[in-house]
């Protein structure tokens, strides 16, 4: 499935962003935020000034591999 995976990003204060990974299930059009077998949403917190760390989650997010941080 193309573009199985995709990223949600939310701003929690002036220095901390979450990053949620989401997964498009078979036969929907929409995206949902991916959780992990314990119920966990597959999320990174951040900092908003660390662009190589924002770059690496979104790219592992994008590839289905987050993991909670």
């Amino acid at each position: 499935m193309k573009n199985k995976y995709g990223v949600r990003i939310y701003p929690l204060d002036k220095k901390v962003i979450l990053i949620k990974q989401t997964v498009k299930k078979d036969g929907s059009s929409n995206y949902v935020v991916d959780t992990m077998a314990d119920g966990e949403h597959r999320e990174a917190h951040v900092d908003i000034n660390d662009d190589r760390g924002i770059a690496d989650a979104v790219r592992t997010a994008l590839t289905g591999n987050l993991q909670r941080s």
